[in-house]
């Protein structure tokens, strides 16, 4: 134990700056995350660059300084993991914050080994500080790209949440492009910090800095405004019943619960004058039952029928719900479309990415035993990638279905784009996360898609955020959290609308990023 605690006192840093600066940039970053304004994403790493490419450092004190950092910035953007490991593994409230120490210590490593491996390469090579400060940017970059994390996220969307035009250069380079640009204007400020005595050219750099960002905000109004033109509409509602994780629990086990919470979404959308054909959207698992084993839906489809009858909902009105499907006793969570009777008309579509530890416990499959250990952890079988609903008449709409966490990861909806996609549906369940952050983040990041990818996107949630987000970036009225809940929404969309740049070509910066960095190094 003696030597355990002799090592880390010897890795800790004797100079106590790199430990002040890490932890200042770790507070900037972690502020400048949704739900807080992006106020400081363009110096935010400043700190830390400075204090480690300022003079020659010992690697280990600049993994520290980078570990401080990361760890910083996870207590605050993610201080929600410990009221979902509370809420959803019913872990004390001891060991919920413990699990967020935990989660802490390895969610962003990625930024610690960047900075290591960017003073390590420029030290062996002599480079300069100007293009170690590039390789940095590159290799963050790349690390944030491919870097397995449970919760992929770039500094980039906090520019959507604060309505800055910026973010709707994402058409072009994505919110992962934003990231890559946040990271050059980070490098390019500590570069020029290190040259203040400059005088006059000191000034004329930061002004030229300047003007560059505000030029890439005309661009994203310009950017803009072709999406303002469209050719099709249609009505939508989206449904919040705001159903508590007690009853969600209760109704997956059986029971009564299962028709209540129906009856409750029904009610809901009965609140709304619905005579003419709508899009009725419903969120992840609002229907507790196995849609398409008939012998145990047939019931619950008689209290669609009949609730459709006697509220004179529209029999071309379509139901767009997140349910259960099973396939060979394999349970999938799955998005349906049905009709006004309660019937499917389309096949399902079953969950792809899959949340680990929410959804699937990582190695179950190679040791089931773990299962039985964490009997709270669900085992949903996972779908096979994809997949775009076309609903019939009088839509006629190319839907590409997200379930949750999907939205999450921008090649998924790339692909639906790809597939011909013209409208992304969203349906979440983010009861667990409590009402401060997560549901606004996980918002945040999902709409990124939709301007990715210009295609409007409808996120409906079980106890919050349900809106719409229109292909030209224009966010409509937001649902309030944990509150019973409807909306109206005219959705405007193009037919078979162009793909974007960012859509076609999503991978090549990241190759452009590799080539640069392997330029910087040996060139």
């Amino acid at each position: 134990m003696s030597n355990f605690l002799s090592s880390i006192k010897n890795t800790w840093p004797k100079n106590k700056s790199g430990i002040y600066c890490g932890i200042l940039s770790g507070l900037m970053i972690g502020t400048s995350f949704v739900p807080f304004p992006p106020w400081a994403v363009l110096f935010c790493y400043v700190p830390l660059l400075y204090w480690c490419f300022s003079e020659k450092r010992n690697l280990k004190e600049v993994f520290v300084a980078g570990f401080l950092t990361q760890m910083v910035l996870t207590l605050i953007g993610f201080h929600w993991i410990s009221h979902v490991t509370h809420e959803f593994g019913e872990f004390s409230w001891f060991l919920s914050f413990l699990t967020l120490l935990l989660f802490a210590l390895v969610m962003h490593l990625y930024i610690a080994f960047a900075l290591t491996l960017t003073v390590w390469i420029s030290e062996r090579r002599s480079l300069s500080i100007g293009k170690s400060l590039v390789l940095w940017a590159l290799i963050i970059y790349l690390f944030e790209v491919y870097f397995p994390v449970l919760f992929p996220w770039h500094l980039g969307y906090g520019f959507l949440w604060s309505k800055i035009p910026i973010y709707q250069t994402s058409e072009w380079i994505g919110f992962e492009g934003l990231s890559l640009l946040i990271f050059a204007a980070n490098a390019f400020l500590t570069w020029l910090w290190m040259r203040k005595s400059q005088g006059r050219k000191y000034l004329l750099a930061l002004v030229l800095f300047c003007s560059f960002w505000i030029g890439l905000n005309i661009l994203g109004m310009q950017l803009k405004k072709p999406w303002d033109q469209t050719d099709a509409t249609a009505k939508l509602l989206l449904v919040q019943a705001n159903i508590g994780n007690s009853d969600k629990i209760a109704a997956e086990k059986g029971g009564l619960f299962r028709t209540e919470i129906l009856q409750r979404f029904l009610k809901l959308t009965a609140q709304n004058n619905l005579q003419d054909p709508a899009l009725i959207v419903w969120p992840e698992t609002a229907i507790p039952v196995v849609v398409d084993e008939l012998s145990m839906w047939s019931r619950y489809q008689n209290l669609f029928s009949e609730w459709g009858q006697k509220n004179q909902v529209s029999n071309q009105s379509l139901f767009l719900s997140g349910a259960y499907s099973q396939e060979q006793k394999k349970l999938f969570n799955a998005f349906l479309v049905l009709n006004s009777q309660g019937r499917p008309i389309l096949p399902a579509y079953r969950k792809t990415y899959l949340l680990a530890f929410g959804e699937y416990f990582p190695g179950s499959e190679m040791f089931p035993k773990l299962l039985e250990w964490f009997p709270f952890i669900a085992n949903f079988g996972r779908g096979l990638g994809p997949m775009v609903l076309k609903t019939p008449a009088p839509f006629d709409l190319n839907i590409g279905a997200q379930i949750c966490y999907e939205g999450l990861f921008p090649d998924f909806s790339r692909e639906l784009a790809k597939l011909g996609a013209e409208v992304f549906v969203n349906v979440t369940n983010d009861s667990w996360f409590g009402d401060i952050a997560e549901p606004y983040q996980h918002m945040i990041m999902t709409l990124g898609r939709a301007v990715e990818n210009r295609r409007p996107l409808i996120r409906s949630t079980n106890t919050g955020v349900s809106t719409v987000i229109l292909a030209n970036g224009d966010l409509q009225t937001m649902s309030p959290l944990f509150q019973e809940w409807s909306g109206l929404y005219e959705l405007k969309y193009k037919k078979d609308p162009p793909k974007t740049f960012y859509t076609r070509f999503g991978d090549g910066l990241r190759y452009f990023a590799i080539l640069l960095a392997i330029a910087c190094v040996f060139l």
